[in-house]
């Protein structure tokens, strides 16, 4: 990998100033690391309340979920002037490259996510600190901290990971921090430990948190479940995935009506609606801005499908975030629930459940009075539900994950393209180019092992 000059450390002490300044004058005490730190769970709360840092609230703030996996998918493409003047580094990506600079939009998919965990572990260490209240809002706190936490690395895994499969036990893991001490090394434990720690984060957060949030940017049980129903998706447990899920739908069912939807603003999906659980931002992209719809993906909507309107500018542009123009939304929704339960019950065999929750998805995305049920056999359903989520969950954070596990079933994989300069590029499925580099900066000056490429 080559090494582009980026000063990590100059990079960390300005994560660790916008630590502080983000206090609002409740840190008093300094701890013998430099980092100011709360004191009471109100100070705690407020530190978790930080939706910039925690959330990714506005643009220029940054956001705390990676965005190289998703500028990486053959969703969105790029004319060839445009390609052009493209900085090296994300003209590599973009065309697969097995190798790439770093640069500072590399390095803040890593450093962003890392500064969330921080304010995590902050919380943690802290409460440890103060010992045990048992109140509502002591519990609040700690199930908010364990819920980013596992969120954030979930999310990390699905970057800087190879896919959870067979050979989970002996793979590389996620670099792991589980303190605020700056000084203690990463871990990187194997994959299966990871994603153990991830889920060990997560059912505590679901025993702690309020079943619904008192604002859509805190995390909440419903959304512990539904975070818990991605992890098991992802890992092929495929009826823990299902019965988390349906935990999550238990306490919010609220699907959005599309036809309900204005579709003459500039960017027509409501933020906070109602069947948003957590609200989340990716960082900004060229991508959301800039990209061009391929016809791959264009194509499987249909006329009447009112995502095709919904989500694209007549030019191609995504316009369907539930960000609306703030950016990328990477949160969790009902609907998202729904496919997962679809595609666990069709993969369980319960097709009557699987064409329950896909037809209660798709009758809130089709005009009313055009919509007609699917007429499939079983055996095509669930090609149709792994479809769907694609309609469905575009530029989310879920189809480069979607795609690592689904490439790994025959049935399923397939092989992505670029067309560039008169020459055509591929993404084979199982490439090592589906794990990202750690940025050498990082990398380095912790030892932590290098991904293969």
């Amino acid at each position: 990998m080559k090494k582009y000059p980026i000063n990590f450390k100059i990079l960390l002490i300005f994560l660790l100033l916008a630590l502080a300044s983000c206090s609002k004058g409740f840190f008093e005490e300094i701890n013998n690391n430099g980092l100011v730190v709360p004191e009471t769970i109100e100070d705690m709360q407020a530190l978790m309340d930080n939706t910039v840092v925690m959330n990714g609230a506005t643009v220029s703030g940054g956001a705390p979920l990676p965005v190289l996996g998703e500028s990486s998918t053959d969703d969105f493409y790029f004319p060839d002037d445009r390609v052009n003047r493209f900085q090296q580094v994300l003209r590599d990506l973009y065309l697969w490259a097995p190798e790439y600079m770093d640069d500072e939009q590399t390095v803040l998919n890593w450093m962003l996510p890392y500064k969330t965990v921080m304010y995590s572990n902050i919380v943690l260490d802290n409460l440890k600190k103060i010992g045990s209240q048992h109140t509502v809002a002591a519990d609040n706190v700690e199930g908010s901290a364990l819920f980013f936490r596992a969120y954030i690395y979930f999310h990390l895994a699905q970057i800087y990971t190879v896919p959870y499969g067979p050979n989970a036990a002996s793979d590389l893991g996620l670099p792991m921090r589980l303190t605020s001490d700056i000084s203690l090394p990463f871990i990187r434990p194997s994959l299966t430990e990871t994603y153990k720690m991830i889920i060990e984060d997560a059912e505590k957060a679901s025993e702690l948190l309020p079943n619904i949030p008192l604002y859509k940017t805190r995390p909440s049980k419903a959304a512990a479940y539904a975070l818990l129903a991605k992890i098991h998706l992802v890992m092929g447990a495929y009826e823990k995935a299902r019965a988390n899920a349906r935990r999550s739908i238990a306490l919010n069912n609220k699907i959005l009506d599309f036809n309900m939807v204005d579709k003459k603003v500039e960017y027509p999906m409501p933020v906070l609606n109602d069947e948003v659980i957590f609200h989340i931002n990716m960082i900004n992209s060229v991508v959301n801005w800039e990209g061009i719809v391929s016809e791959d993906l264009y194509g499987l909507y249909q006329n009447n499908d009112l995502r095709k309107q919904l989500y694209f500018s007549p030019k191609g542009a995504f316009i369907g975030s539930y960000s609306a123009g703030n950016g990328l939304f990477g949160g969790l929704t009902t609907a998202e629930n729904l496919l997962i339960d679809a595609e666990c019950s069709a993969r369980e065999g319960d097709y009557l459940q699987a064409r329950q929750s896909l037809e209660r998805l798709r009758m809130n995305r089709f005009v009313k009075d055009q919509y007609k049920a699917l007429d499939i056999a079983d055996n095509q359903l669930l090609s149709e539900i792994v479809s769907e989520r694609r309609r469905e969950l575009v530029l989310r954070g879920v189809t480069w994950s979607d795609l690592r596990r689904l490439n790994q079933d025959p049935n399923y994989a397939r092989t992505m393209y670029r067309d560039f300069g008169g020459k055509r590029y591929e993404l084979k499925p199982n490439s090592s180019c589906y794990t990202f580099l750690i940025p050498t900066e990082t990398q380095y000056p912790t030892d932590t092992p290098q991904n293969k490429r």
